[in-house]
Formats: structure tokens, sequence, C-alpha cells
């Protein structure tokens, strides 16, 4: 019965990352046509309107902002980017609690392979973006593999 609740689990996080894909793609196609940003507008705070409309020059895109807490890393874009890669990763390490007895194993196996598969698609990203798809790369593979670090996103 607790390989279906694992099941369920994993399924949830899915639909979680289709909220973040989902507010991911509102700001890119509406700009400020959207709730949150007519909410920031209404509130006339500058600081929230500045991360929705920031980008990459002003952010640091290899981490999430957490405006509650007030983190401020990457842009609204970038942070619902994080949501959503980090969701899928999370759905991955649900599934992988299964092969576990005891929820000490399976509560480090959770956290162990969130973590993996949030960095290790951070270091796709970065080979795929910075020297696959980039006509003049400033590294090489060879050059990305010496800084590989699965443990920190580099987006």
């Amino acid at each position: 019965m607790s390989k279906y609740y694992l099941i369920a689990t994993a399924l949830f996080f899915v639909i979680l990352a289709g909220q973040f894909d989902g507010a991911q793609d509102a700001r890119k196609d509406y700009g400020h046509d959207t709730p949150m940003y007519q909410g920031y507008v209404v509130d006339k705070d500058t600081v929230m309107m500045k991360w929705y409309d920031g980008g990459n020059h002003e952010y640091n895109p290899s981490f999430p902002s957490v405006p509650f807490l007030n983190v401020w890393y990457a842009d609204y874009w970038h942070t619902m980017k994080h949501g959503w890669i980090f969701c899928y990763a999370l759905a991955i390490a649900t599934l992988s609690c299964g092969y576990f007895t005891g929820w000490k194993q399976r509560l480090l196996v959770f956290v162990l392979i969130a973590w993996l598969g949030w960095g290790f698609e951070g270091e796709s990203f970065n080979a795929s973006y910075g020297i696959f798809h980039r006509l003049n790369p400033t590294e090489n593979i060879i050059q990305m593999f010496g800084d590989f670090n699965p443990f920190a996103n580099s987006h």
C-alpha cells in the first residue's frame, strides 16, 4: 500500500511542476497581464515588480529567489524554472524511496536524490547552454567537467 502513496506523492510533484511551468510561461507570454503582476502593481511593491521584470543582468539565476523570506537570487522567470526542475527532482526522489526500508534511509535517499537530480540538471543545462548551443563557447567540455559539481545548480 505504501508504494501507492509514493506514486501519488510523485504525481503530486509532477502536478506542482506544471504550476511552476505555467507561471513561467505566463510571465513570458503575457508579460504584465497576469494576476500576479497586477497584484504587485496594486500593492506598489517596487521590489517585487523589479523581481518580476528582472533578468540575468540584475540577478544570479543559479539559485531561486524566495520572496516571502526576503531571499533574492534569480528573477521571477528563473525562480519558476527552478521550481519546475526541482519538483521533477522531488518526483524522482519520491519514487526512489520505494527501494529502501525505514524512514531514516528513505529520508536520506529522498534528500540526496532530489539534491543530485536538481544539480545534475543544472550541469546538463550548463553544458547545453554554455557549450553545445553556443557558437563561440568560453570553455570546452573537458574544462566544464573539471568544474563539475552536482551539489550546486549551475543555471
